[in-house]
């Protein structure tokens, strides 16, 4: 039964990524802000304060999605090196599985975002500033030197965590509250998961001294501040 749900998913992937338009003029330069543009749909509610609540409108959803994952990674592919790739790669992975398990009309992930979208809206904006924060605060971390980098940007993960953790408290059920952890555990994947393991007390946090500039507010998706994080790795 379960290879038979991979094979399903793996044929869902081929039918969406075939459906995905060719690689715009936009994205096919190595500029930080092709990749922003072409990669701002990757998480969920980066780019807006509503998510899909109907099979029609999440149909659009997915497919809008899988084109950001498959342009990113176009991106990734020529225009990063060494270790960055490497661990770009990994969070690409996890974005795609969580992607397909929300696009999969049979999975259990499905079920519950659809049941919980409605309540997960009725938040939508809060949600919107918590992801548009962590971008932001992304692109304050990159600005660190190469040896405080990757925890400055796992601690920013840490507050999304707990940005969105309170952002639903008070409105929407133990099951939202259970789904939000679910898709925030996709995100946080293998990638994530290793780089921050150890990176995560609050001590180490609070020891991290950022510049004093705000970040980049024209930016519009995690992943073109992350890779910037990511390339202490190579420095």
């Amino acid at each position: 039964m379960a290879e038979r749900r991979a094979m399903i998913r793996s044929l869902l992937l081929i039918a969406l990524v075939a459906k995905c338009t060719a690689l715009p003029p936009s994205c096919d330069k190595c500029y930080i802000r092709s990749l922003d543009n072409c990669g701002a749909g990757l998480f969920l509610f980066a780019t807006g304060n509503k998510v899909p609540e109907t099979d029609a409108d999440q149909e659009d959803f997915c497919r809008s999605q899988s084109e950001a994952q498959v342009w990113s990674r176009d991106y990734v592919q020529r225009c990063t090196r060494g270790m960055t790739r490497g661990h770009a790669d990994h969070f690409l992975d996890d974005i795609k599985k969580e992607i397909m398990e929300r696009c999969f009309k049979s999975s259990s992930y499905r079920d519950d975002f659809t049941k919980y979208a409605p309540c997960l809206n009725k938040v939508g904006s809060k949600f919107h500033t918590c992801v548009k924060n962590f971008i932001m605060d992304l692109d304050v971390a990159s600005r660190l030197e190469p040896r405080q980098r990757i925890t400055g940007g796992c601690c920013k993960y840490k507050k999304l965590e707990v940005c969105m953790s309170d952002a639903i408290r008070g409105t929407c059920d133990k099951g939202a509250h259970d789904f939000v952890k679910r898709l925030l555990k996709h995100y946080e994947g293998n990638m994530l998961g290793i780089l921050c393991a150890n990176d995560w007390a609050n001590a180490k946090c609070k020891a991290i001294k950022y510049d004093d500039k705000p970040g980049d507010a024209s930016l519009r998706s995690v992943i073109a501040p992350l890779i910037k994080v990511l390339e202490a790795i190579d420095a």
